[in-house]
């Protein structure tokens, strides 16, 4: 239960109430898991508190005897990309052992310099290590094309998707879904497989209108229209 509070402050943005908590958890005797950390170690990255939270992802191993997980390096690697470290995040996993739990680790590094901005190499790098550990994970594959095409790399581009020709990987199409009236409706991106869906995309089309209609600026129809 003091995880889940603890980690409900951090998700809400209350930083300083969910460290709070965590002292007056182990205050009262009651010793914080690994659940815990990674509620406080996601806390302090959203709150870009940095050397707050590796002192307390330090103090996992150095005041409890626990051994830090995938997770716990993700949420670590999130906070100092936050802040521009990436190099940082990259010194601190660069010897984990390959292993299947620290592919979120490297996915971490990878989606961090795409969102952050990142070195090539260092993308590359953490690019290489995640695909040996996951070679068949599609959204990785993609945060890698767009990452390219960010930087107008359009050969690398094409590499990434040929890649993913070869090892025949392909992206899930996007999906949602909305119970009505007791049924399910399910609805993938493109398809035309709901019984109604002339009408579906009759109403899309006249709010892509309206929307055109109402947008400023330059290029709102081909916005709508690519959307």
């Amino acid at each position: 239960m003091w995880s889940a509070v603890i980690s409900g402050h951090g998700q809400q943005g209350r930083v300083a109430e969910a460290l709070a908590l965590f002292d007056r958890m182990a205050a009262d005797g009651f010793r914080p898991n690994d659940v815990t950390f990674l509620a406080v170690l996601t806390a302090c990255a959203h709150g870009g508190l940095v050397d707050e939270g590796l002192r307390r992802f330090s103090s996992m191993s150095s005041a409890y005897g626990l051994t830090p997980r995938g997770p716990h390096y993700a949420a670590v690697v999130d906070m100092l990309a936050r802040v521009g470290r990436l190099r940082d995040a990259y010194e601190l996993v660069k010897n984990l052992p390959d292993c299947q739990e620290h592919s979120v680790v490297w996915g971490a590094i990878l989606g961090a310099a795409r969102k952050h901005g990142g070195d090539m190499a260092l993308i590359e790098l953490a690019a290489r290590r995640f695909f040996r550990l996951q070679p068949g994970n599609a959204g990785k594959y993609v945060v890698l094309a767009n990452t390219y095409a960010a930087r107008e790399m359009w050969d690398c581009v094409a590499g990434a998707h040929e890649a993913m020709r070869v090892l025949g990987v392909k992206k899930d199409r996007a999906w949602s879904a909305v119970e009505v009236l007791g049924k399910t409706h399910t609805f993938l991106a493109g398809d035309t497989y709901h019984d109604e869906y002339s009408e579906i995309y009759e109403v899309c089309n006249a709010l892509a209108s309206t929307v055109a209609e109402q947008s400023v600026g330059v290029g709102a129809m081909d916005y709508v229209s690519a959307c």
